[in-house]
């Protein structure tokens, strides 16, 4: 999950409390490394 804009840091708690299983990203170069290593 990659966020960005005005209520960002509202989205990420949301996201964090959810209970969903996934990786959050800073950036495209950070989001395309998770994926590599999360499918190896």
């Amino acid at each position: 999950v990659r966020l960005e804009g005005t209520n960002v840091e509202e989205g990420r708690k949301l996201l964090k409390e959810s209970g969903l299983n996934f990786e959050s990203a800073v950036d495209m170069w950070d989001g395309a490394q998770k994926a590599i290593k999360l499918a190896q």
